[in-house]
């Protein structure tokens, strides 16, 4: 009898034994299945009204404009060293890429170097002023910069879009090169880069009706972040929006919808991170595709006057920038992967 006794004890603490463990696991803080959760430090920057410019190392933050003069910090997050910069009279940076910080001026563009802070002048864009609207810069790179001529307020259906390519060591002005294999790279000399196999570059992503006015004529574009790829626009299997792609891969993994919105999603070659919830980011390590979240601190989360979200996010090569809605800078370094 005795021993008919002790037998049934062990069965029925076998039996209660997963249950205890089940309701033991149901009493840890949930996280994401499979995420990395990153406690970072973030530090106060200052101000940044007007938001953030990032390439490669460097971030430039924007002070303001006094009597048609503009100002700003240029901090290379490798060395942690600052240095402010004035711009000439009249002139505005307006965008950051390869070793350049460009300012558009009255007619004319200014170059600024990044890591030796010589001024340069860029020649005259001369290519045809399309129903009187003058080309517009958009991007910036190593060898080229990229204007926009298209008239879409005054052009019916944006019927003068055009593209065009000015050679920053030359002068030379070169037309869009893109098609299904081949887009612009800013950085090449040759500007024309064939995409890697499998890849496609995407057609332009109509998304809403006030994006087809706007962007009817924009193609889509992509980027590439060391062995990762970021391609935007609408593509072959008939998906639109912000991809994450890689050479030599079927890898076509949504990232984003509003691709006319930057910086919802910030990248460069270590992660790609975006806001979904107003007290964290989410993301992806870059190449292992592992995902990772980092809590905001109440202080770098936007006020009550806000909607709840950032205002902005921006990633250099090694520094993640976070803006609020109360204009206030905030940085912290995540581990590199």
């Amino acid at each position: 009898m005795q021993r008919r006794l002790v037998l049934w004890a062990l069965i029925v603490a076998m039996v209660a034994l997963p249950a205890l463990i089940v309701g033991a696991s149901d009493a840890r803080p949930q996280r994401p299945v499979g995420s990395e959760m990153l406690h970072l430090r973030f530090a106060p920057v200052g101000l940044a009204d007007d938001g953030v410019l990032v390439s490669g190392p460097y971030a430039y933050v924007f002070a303001g404009v006094d009597h048609g003069v503009a100002t700003g910090t240029l901090t290379d997050d490798r060395t942690g060293r600052r240095r402010s910069i004035t711009s000439p009279a009249g002139c505005g940076a307006t965008l950051m890429g390869g070793p350049w910080l460009l300012f558009t001026c009255q007619g004319s563009v200014m170059l600024h170097s990044l890591a030796g802070g010589a001024w340069r002048p860029v020649a005259s864009l001369h290519v045809p002023v399309m129903y009187g609207v003058v080309p517009v810069a958009v991007a910036v790179g190593t060898s080229w910069i990229e204007f926009d001529a298209t008239a879409c307020e005054t052009a019916p259906h944006c019927a003068a879009a055009a593209y065009v390519f000015e050679s920053i060591r030359s002068g030379r002005v070169r037309s869009d090169p893109t098609n299904a294999t081949t887009f612009a790279d800013l950085d090449s000399p040759a500007l024309a880069r064939r995409v890697c196999s499998p890849l496609r570059v995407p057609k332009a992503n109509v998304g809403v009706e006030g994006d087809a006015y706007q962007w009817a004529a924009r193609p889509g574009t992509i980027r590439f972040y060391g062995s990762s790829v970021m391609a935007n626009g609408r593509f072959r299997d008939g998906t639109t929006g912000l991809f994450l792609e890689r050479c030599g891969s079927r890898l076509h993994r949504y990232i984003d919808t509003d691709i006319y919105t930057t910086p919802d999603v910030a990248v460069n070659v270590h992660m790609v991170i975006w806001q979904r919830r107003h007290d964290q980011l989410a993301g992806l390590w870059l190449p292992s595709l592992r995902r990772l979240v980092i809590p905001l601190p109440a202080a770098v989360q936007a006020t009550p006057f806000g909607a709840g979200n950032l205002y902005g996010i921006y990633l250099s090569s090694s520094t993640l920038y976070a803006l609020n809605e109360d204009g206030q800078l905030w940085k912290t370094r995540p581990p590199s992967r």
